[in-house]
């Protein structure tokens, strides 16, 4: 990527090609910031320490939100083209972070 589409990254993640609309996929980004009234994802209020740290972002508005992930997911789709090592760590990271999800393959690998 060049400097123009570096910095259009948070965007791109939300692209998807129109032959995947099948899948109705919901897709969701967080930023790695905090800011003044952001709560942690177990709802306690922020640390100094936390404000004093590079996450902290004192002119960001916005609050964290905190979900169970396996109440939001119900799958995992890999997207074609992935390799087998990507796929089974995928698969990995979602078992040891015991999120109730299945990990598949795209059903659709040659579109």
């Amino acid at each position: 990527m060049d400097l123009y589409e570096g910095h259009q990254a948070h965007l791109r993640a939300f692209l998807k090609g129109e032959k995947y609309a099948y899948e109705n996929e919901l897709r969701v980004a967080t930023m790695n910031s905090m800011a003044p009234g952001c709560l942690n994802p177990d709802g306690s209020p922020q640390t100094e320490k936390q404000k004093s740290g590079l996450a902290y972002s004192p002119d960001r508005g916005g609050i964290l939100v905190s979900t169970r992930l396996g109440v939001l997911m119900k799958e995992i789709r890999t997207a074609p083209g992935t390799s087998e090592w990507h796929h089974n760590l995928i698969d990995l990271l979602i078992r040891n972070a015991k999120i109730p999800c299945r990990v598949v393959r795209s059903e659709h690998e040659n579109l």
